[in-house]
C-alpha cells in the first residue's frame, strides 16, 4: 500500500481454495493518524468471512465438478449438476444455482442462465470453448472475408482444434451460438442468406463508397476518445448494431473491419474507428436524417455502445465529446470538440455559451446548439435542482416563434402520446394492448410491442382497455341522441297543441285589422336596409 509521503507497507495473503490467510506486517512505517493499511487489512477480514460462508458441502460439489473435468468431459446436462448437489445435501434448485452462478462468476465453469438454448448446460472447461472460437477465427479460408455457413463451421470443428480434439456437431452448434452472445460478440445472422454468418474482424478495411463521400457537414455527430481502445471494441458494436446495416444494390451489407453503415426508418448513420493526429483511437457517429428521428437514432447507439462497456469493460477510460457547430468548424476538415462533462460544468455555472477556439476565428457558441439532438432530457442544475431552459427558434406556418428547451421536450413528448394513441385506437380490433399507464408500454426504438406483453384485462378475458372504452363513448352518445330525439319531439308536439289554440284567442278587431293591413302596405314600400356601413 503506497502512502501519501511515499512510504510503502507491505500486505501479504494467501489464497487455498476457499480459505483466506491475511498475514499482519512486522513492522508499520504509517505515519501516526494515517490508517489507510489498517482499512485494506479489514477489507481483507471482510471478504474471508464472506468465503467462510460457504459451506462444505459447496467444496465437493466444486472438487465433484473438477474431477469430471480430468475425466475428459467438457460439459455436463443440469440436471446432472443438479444430481451431484443433491448428493452433497444442496437439494433446493434455489441454491443449486446460487452455486453454479458463483462458480461461473470464479471461473470454474461457464453457465449461461439467460439463454434457452445453453440453460441446460453446465460447460466444465471454458478453455475447451476458446480453443473452438479460435479454430474458427484463424482458419485461413476466413482471412479477409469473414463470412462462412454454418456447415462449413461444423465440418472444420470436426477436424479438430490445434490439439487434435474434435467436435460433434451438438457442440458445433453450442459454439456457434456461444459466438453469438454478448460475452463475446463475434459474429452475427447474414439475414439475406440462411445460415450464414459474418465476422466483422476479419473482413477487409475497404471503405464502401458511400463511406468515403459521406457529408459530415450538417450530420448529427458525436465521438468517443479512448486514451487505450480494446481490441475489437468497434467489431463488437457493428454486431450489436447489426439489425440496422445498411445494404448496398446488391443487397451486400455496408461494413468493413473499422465501421458501418447503418439505416432505421429515413435516417443514415455512419459508425467508424477513427485514429486523431495526437495518435487517440476515437468512434465517431456520423447521423442524417429528419430532426426528431436522427435523434432517437444516434441516442441508441449510444446506449448500445454503452451497454459493451458495461459488459465486457467495466474500468474502460473514455471521453465524449461534441463537435462545435458553428461556421468556421464546418469549414476545417477536423472541428473543434467540447467534452460533454465540461458542458455539464458550464451548465451547472450557469453559463449559457463556449468558446470556439479554432485555427479560423475564436467566437462564441450556445451550448444548447452544441447539445441540440445530443442529449436526451432537459439538463438540470446540481446547485439548486431546477431545469436550465434555452430559448430555441423555431417555424410554425411560416411564423417564426421562441421557444423553450424544456417546453420543446414536453411539446415532442405530447406529440409522441399522442401518435401512439391514435395509432393504437386504428388498431384496437387487432385486441393487442399493453398499457401501462397514459400510454403503454414502448420499446427502446420507440415501437410498441405488439406480441409479448399483454394486459391483465385480456388474461381475464375482458376487452382491451380502448375497445372498452370506444364501447362505452359510443353508447352514451346513442343514448343522447335518442334521449334528445324524444325531447324534440314532444316539443313539437306541444307547441302544435298550443299554436290553434293561441289563434283562437287572438280576435282583431276590424278597425285595428284595418290599421294593422295599412302599415303592412307602408313597410313594402320602404326600401331595404343594406348591410355594410353603419
Amino acid at each position: 500500500v503506497s502512502l501519501a509521503d511515499g512510504a510503502e507497507r507491505k500486505v501479504t495473503m494467501a489464497t487455498a481454495e476457499t480459505s483466506l490467510k491475511v498475514i499482519e506486517p512486522t513492522e508499520s512505517t504509517t505515519p501516526p493518524g494515517d490508517d489507510i493499511a489498517q482499512r485494506v487489512l479489514a477489507t481483507l477480514k471482510t471478504v474471508r468471512s464472506a468465503c467462510d460462508k460457504l459451506t462444505a458441502n459447496w467444496v465437493k460439489v466444486r472438487h465433484a465438478l473438477a474431477d469430471l473435468r480430468q475425466q475428459g468431459k467438457n460439459h455436463i446436462p443440469i440436471s446432472e449438476y443438479q444430481r451431484i448437489c443433491k448428493d452433497n445435501e444442496i437439494d433446493t434448485e434455489e441454491r443449486q444455482l446460487q452455486l453454479c452462478q458463483l462458480l461461473n462468476a470464479l471461473g470454474v465453469v461457464s453457465f449461461y442462465r439467460d439463454d434457452s438454448t445453453l440453460m441446460n448446460t453446465v460447460f466444465l472447461n471454458p478453455n475447451w470453448i476458446t480453443k473452438a472460437v479460435y479454430t474458427i477465427l484463424s482458419d485461413p479460408e476466413l482471412e479477409n472475408k469473414g463470412k462462412f455457413t454454418k456447415q462449413w463451421l461444423i465440418e472444420r470443428l470436426k477436424k479438430g482444434n490445434a490439439e487434435k480434439q474434435a467436435y460433434s456437431e451438438i457442440d458445433s452448434n453450442r459454439i456457434l451460438t456461444l459466438m453469438q452472445k454478448k460475452e463475446f460478440d463475434l459474429i452475427y445472422a447474414v439475414d439475406s442468406s440462411p445460415d450464414t454468418y459474418l465476422t466483422p474482424r476479419l473482413l477487409l478495411n475497404k471503405t464502401p463508397d458511400e463511406a468515403n463521400t459521406w457529408e459530415r457537414q450538417g450530420a448529427l455527430a458525436f465521438r468517443y476518445r479512448y486514451p487505450f481502445m480494446p481490441s475489437g471494441l468497434i467489431n463488437r458494436l457493428i454486431v450489436r448494431l447489426s439489425g440496422l446495416l445498411k445494404e448496398d444494390e446488391l443487397g451486400n451489407d455496408l461494413i468493413w473491419r473499422n465501421g458501418a453503415i447503418l439505416q432505421q426508418n429515413d435516417c443514415t448513420a455512419l459508425v467508424v474507428q477513427d485514429k486523431t493526429e495526437t495518435g487517440l483511437e476515437v468512434i465517431d457517429i456520423s447521423v442524417h436524417g429528419k430532426p426528431f428521428e436522427r435523434k432517437g437514432l444516434l441516442a441508441y447507439i449510444r446506449r448500445t455502445l454503452t451497454g459493451i462497456h458495461h459488459d465486457s469493460f467495466r474500468d474502460l477510460n473514455f471521453e465524449e465529446l461534441v463537435p462545435c457547430c458553428c461556421e468556421a468548424c464546418a469549414e476545417l476538415p477536423e472541428p473543434t470538440f467540447f467534452e460533454l462533462t465540461k458542458l455539464q460544468r458550464y451548465i451547472e455555472s450557469g453559463r449559457t455559451k463556449i468558446t470556439c477556439d479554432n485555427e479560423k476565428s475564436v467566437q462564441d457558441v450556445a451550448i444548447v446548439d452544441l447539445l441540440e439532438g445530443v442529449v436526451d432530457t432537459p439538463v438540470r442544475n446540481g446547485k439548486h435542482g431546477k431545469g436550465l431552459y434555452f430559448s430555441r427558434t423555431v417555424y410554425h406556418s411560416g411564423k417564426k416563434m421562441a421557444v423553450t428547451e424544456g417546453s420543446m421536450d414536453r411539446i415532442e413528448e405530447k406529440m409522441d402520446k399522442l401518435s401512439l394513441l391514435l395509432e393504437k385506437a386504428q388498431h384496437s380490433e387487432r385486441n393487442v394492448t399493453i398499457i401501462h399507464g397514459d400510454v403503454g408500454a414502448v420499446t427502446e426504438t420507440g415501437d410498441v410491442k405488439q406480441t409479448e406483453v399483454q394486459t391483465e384485462e385480456k388474461k381475464n378475458g375482458k376487452k382491451p382497455f380502448l375497445q372498452r372504452t370506444s364501447t362505452i363513448i359510443t353508447m352514451a352518445a346513442g343514448l343522447v341522441a335518442i334521449l334528445t330525439g324524444i325531447w324534440q319531439f314532444f316539443l313539437k308536439s306541444e307547441k302544435a297543441e298550443q299554436k290553434p289554440q293561441t289563434v283562437k284567442e287572438q280576435v282583431v278587431p276590424d278597425s285595428a285589422a284595418s290599421q294593422v293591413e295599412q302599415k303592412a302596405a307602408e313597410q313594402d314600400t320602404t326600401p331595404p336596409k343594406t348591410a355594410g356601413k353603419k
